[in-house]
């Protein structure tokens, strides 16, 4: 069809034309600190103690447990393998429950002993120690070695406990990782005092407790003052495994028993948390969860009113293992009244003189309009529902859905003497209702929501309308940290709505906008398939297909070649990333001589390298920019691929360029209308 006169439409509607936001929602993390107010519901940062049943908070995770407990049985020799040593017995000692030990009785100088499960245990056991003072003549150092040997696909534990010597005063703990001769000592325990476990009557006892919590090594030991923490630089702590024990220069006997945790066990806040009237006030749950078992959080039955806090229920599947809750997060879901649609239409009204509009890819789409208003009939106040169409002919394309700032009228003494004209402008949802004015006050963490219902939840609460939201669930959640009790994406109260999703999308590889439609939309960078939308062409034949001006640029100004991604603000770890050619090879298309570096620090990133990797790419993008104009064609949009096939521009055939703006320009009353886009070489 040829194209003979352009067409433009406005359809305006009301502000809530989706949905009006009328009940805010509301969200708080409930976390599990070993220190907490006295006054919590006067307190600036709220974190009240908890009533703990069957549970305990375990400080060094920040988490909520099972409390451990173990019950002194008797041992049997046959349930061991001799290891080192022939003089091995057992042995009855004084002490209640009067229980079985394994004894180690060689009480000659300088002699060892060493006995070897023949079970398997999960790293979580309590040992009871008789030690004896070392016989007369002993030179070398006097050891009891408590070894986790785990799995073998794993490191092994040995915690060494010595006998008060001045030559070895403190606890050791070594690791030995598989395929390496020798243990690497990674931990001493500097916090003892030996003169607690002093030798009387030429005997001691010592409880060992050893407790490892999602790849934490927790230890308690008779003449430490407080646990010891040892969390391995990668997360690999012991695993089920036999378990041996040696003993070095003295006689000594032991008692070993797993740990065990209750079936239930169940935490409420000491003080409930209040809602203020105005936001919503029915509460529900996410837990983020670690160990093995079953968490459930129900509303407490003696919350009313504005009044409310969570129980917090812990249940064992496996006796020997317990679960942990590291936070509980209450969310309130906003609430929307249905929305007032009154449409109405500059269609047939000849009242639309002039349009222009802006996309770029994902958010940031603008237009701006220019109407004669002689009968005074436009009383826009501004935030009214904009659909913006073109075409050719008819306004047959939807370019954008936008809404108003306020509009501004003039009079003038030429076109149309001394009557009035409208000038109005709009912007995207995005950019014209979040931007600057939305927050995540009163939001919690994300982590351990499932990424779809947090983006959607942020975005309600933002008072966007469900009818406005496309985010596709494909199951993902939102991970923790390798270390789980570190946090994550704790955004403060004056943080914009816009800079957490942004953070959240960017973690996994997804970005966000909005569409031509006026919904907002969260997924993948699009990938080129193969097939182009358009085929830029010198030689194009229709009328709509033409070049009017083109022009190709290289090394444009938002290239970069070197990406660095900082775990940490003021730390000298980070992931790097460069493209060598375009820096020191001068045969490469893409050759600068220069390293041009972007710099991200993202302390909350869990695959920095991944960040990295992908920011590298996007921007090495900009190596090549495209810009043409043709007429209208308000059907090509941001986001889509174009081939193309133009000499003289530098620029070899057949390379695919990715649309990231295009620009509008509609003078009805002049018939004209043209398109200018921008794009970027997907690969050159």
């Amino acid at each position: 069809m040829p194209l003979i006169r352009p067409a433009a439409e406005l359809i305006t509607d009301n502000p809530h034309a989706d949905g009006l936001l009328s009940k805010h929602g509301f969200g708080y993390d409930w976390r599990f600190e070993a220190t907490k107010d006295d006054r919590p519901t006067q307190a600036e940062n709220f974190q009240p103690a908890w009533l703990l049943n069957n549970c305990e908070i375990v400080p060094v995770v920040h988490a909520l447990g099972l409390r451990g407990y173990a019950v002194k049985a008797d041992m049997d020799l046959a349930e061991w393998s001799i290891e080192a040593g022939e003089y091995w017995k057992v042995s009855r000692p004084a002490g209640r429950p009067r229980a079985a030990y394994i004894f180690f009785y060689d009480a000659r100088p300088n002699r060892y002993g060493g006995v070897m499960s023949r079970r398997k245990y999960e790293p979580r056991v309590a040992i009871w120690l008789w030690r004896f003072s070392p016989p007369d003549g002993q030179t070398d150092p006097v050891f009891v070695e408590v070894t986790l040997h785990g799995d073998g696909l794993g490191p092994a534990y040995t915690v060494q406990v010595p006998l008060h010597q001045e030559e070895y005063k403190y606890p050791r703990l070594w690791r030995h990782d598989p395929g390496q001769d020798d243990p690497q000592l990674v931990d001493e325990l500097g916090r003892y005092d030996a003169a607690r476990a002093a030798l009387s009557d030429s005997a001691i006892e010592q409880h060992l407790w050893i407790e490892e919590t999602d790849g934490v090594l927790v230890i308690s030991l008779t003449g430490a003052a407080e646990p010891w923490v040892y969390k391995p630089e990668d997360g690999l702590g012991p695993s089920r495994g036999h378990v041996s024990v040696t003993i070095r220069g003295h006689c000594a006997m032991f008692n070993l028993q797993p740990l065990r945790y209750p079936n239930l066990g169940t935490a409420t806040p000491a003080s409930f948390l209040t809602v203020p009237y105005w936001m919503s006030q029915t509460p529900q749950y996410i837990p983020a969860t670690g160990g093995i078992g079953l968490t459930q959080v129900t509303e407490d039955p003696g919350s009313g009113g504005s009044l409310t806090r969570p129980v917090v229920t812990l249940t064992a599947t496996e006796s020997h293992k317990r679960p942990l809750v590291y936070l509980v997060h209450q969310y309130h879901q906003p609430e929307f009244a249905p929305g007032v649609s009154n449409p109405v239409s500059t269609a047939g009204h000849q009242n639309l003189l002039r349009l222009r509009w802006r996309r770029r890819w994902g958010r940031g789409w603008h237009f701006e309009a220019e109407l004669r208003d002689f009968a005074g009939a436009y009383q826009w106040r501004g935030n009214e529902k904009v659909t913006v169409r073109a075409g050719w002919q008819e306004a047959t394309s939807q370019v954008m859905v936008a809404y108003l700032d306020g509009p501004a009228r003039r009079r003038e003494g030429r076109e149309y003497t001394g009557r009035a004209q409208v000038l109005v402008e709009g912007r995207d949802y995005i950019t014209a209702r979040l931007r600057s004015r939305k927050f995540m006050a009163w939001h919690g963490s994300p982590v351990g929501w499932n990424f779809a219902e947090w983006f959607s939840y942020v975005l309600r609460r933002a008072g966007v309308a469900p009818a406005l939201l496309d985010i596709p669930d494909d199951g993902y959640v939102i991970e923790a940290m390798p270390e789980r009790w570190r946090g994550r994406y704790e955004f403060g109260h004056d943080v914009e709505v816009i800079t957490a999703l942004d953070a959240v999308a960017r973690s996994r590889g997804w970005t966000w906008g909005i569409n031509e439609q006026g919904k907002i939309w969260a997924g993948p960078e699009p990938v080129y398939s193969g097939m182009p939308d358009f085929s830029l062409d010198d030689q194009a034949l229709a009328e709509g297909d033409r070049i009017m001006r083109i022009e190709a640029e290289r090394a444009a100004a938002d290239f970069r070649n070197y990406v660095a991604v900082f775990s940490s603000r003021g730390g000298i770890q980070a992931a790097i990333w460069h493209d060598e050619a375009s820096h020191r090879d001068p045969t490469s298309a893409a050759f600068i001589g220069d390293d041009w570096w972007e710099v991200l620090v993202a302390p909350d990133e869990r695959q920095p390298e991944l960040v990295g990797w992908m920011l590298l790419q996007e921007l090495r993008r900009a190596r090549c920019e495209l810009a043409w104009e043709t007429p209208g064609k308000p059907n090509l949009r941001p986001g889509m691929f174009v081939e193309v096939r133009v000499s003289g521009l530098g620029v070899p055939e057949g390379v695919v360029f990715q649309v990231i703006e295009d620009v509008g320009l509609l003078d009805v009353s002049r018939g004209v209308f043209r398109s200018i886009f921008l794009a970027r070489a997907i690969d050159i």
